[in-house]
């Protein structure tokens, strides 16, 4: 996938959004947290945090919240906003948090002379805990160089290389699951046994 068809999905995800219904589901649970009375909120909050940090959280939660993403992308340049150093939450699965701004202009180099180039401010805040400090790094660096020249992303992948790592620990949080699933429904069965 190159720059252009990585546009062309952004452009349709963006068009489908302005489609949605004035409310959709993650503001229907905003809502719903807003009109909970405050001794029950910090009660309510508390609960949705203990069971994201130990991986009990629903899937239906997962689904509304903003937070359970890998990146979040906030454009500030839309209200006419700086771009922002934004913190990242303690709670959900967001590793990055991008802030863009309003564009100005600036002195840029280009072919070894300083012009005034047009900029949009992007500020990138990051959890270093989701990988080692050299991944961690590189990756940044890559980052920056796809920034620098964005004609690198012209040319597809030839394939698109695989975290091992990643996919192993996926499969065997899955499978997993599926054990302790089918360990509870046997459970159940030999209660209902047991009872007769």
């Amino acid at each position: 996938m190159n720059r252009y068809e990585i546009k062309d999905k952004i452009d349709n995800a963006i068009k489908e959004t302005s489609k949605v219904a004035e409310t959709n589901g993650t503001d229907k649970l905003a809502h719903l947290l807003t009109i909970t009375p405050n001794f029950l909120i910090k009660f309510l909050v508390g609960t949705l945090k203990f069971l994201d940090k130990h991986g009990l959280l629903v899937n239906g939660i997962i689904k509304l919240s903003p937070f359970h993403t890998s990146c979040f992308i906030t454009n500030l340049k839309s209200i006419k906003g700086p771009s922002i150093h934004h913190h990242l939450y303690d709670f959900g699965t967001t590793g990055l948090f991008f802030a863009m701004g309003k564009e100005g202009q600036k002195p840029v180099v280009r072919n070894d002379e300083i012009v005034i180039g047009k900029i949009m401010p992007v500020d990138i805040v990051t959890d270093e805990r989701f990988c080692d400090g050299f991944y961690f790094v590189n990756s940044m660096k890559f980052l920056k160089r796809l920034y620098d020249d964005p004609s690198l992303m012209t040319e597809n992948l030839e394939e698109l290389p695989i975290d091992t790592e990643v996919v192993k620990s996926h499969k065997l949080k899955k499978e997993e699951k599926k054990r302790k699933k089918k360990e509870a429904k046997e459970l159940k069965k030999q209660e209902k046994k047991n009872k007769k």
